[in-house]
């Protein structure tokens, strides 16, 4: 809708920087931050946790600290 010049619309920066590249967008409100995203590993605390489970999780750590 808003590639159709149909409104605005909040969309995660990464889904549309090719098109504010290219002019098709325009960003309205730069400083505007909506909401801060999370990611959220989820697995039962009271079974044995796998060496490749626990490595990933630490993988997914490292990658999102920045």
């Amino acid at each position: 809708m808003i590639l159709a010049s149909q409104g605005i619309g909040l969309c995660p920066s990464d889904t549309v920087n090719e098109d504010i590249q290219k002019n098709r967008l325009k960003v309205l409100l730069q400083e505007y931050e909506a909401y801060e995203y999370g990611v959220y590993a989820v697995y039962p605390h009271n079974r044995h946790l796998a060496a490749k489970v626990r490595t990933f999780i630490d993988f997914l750590i490292r990658w999102f600290e920045d």
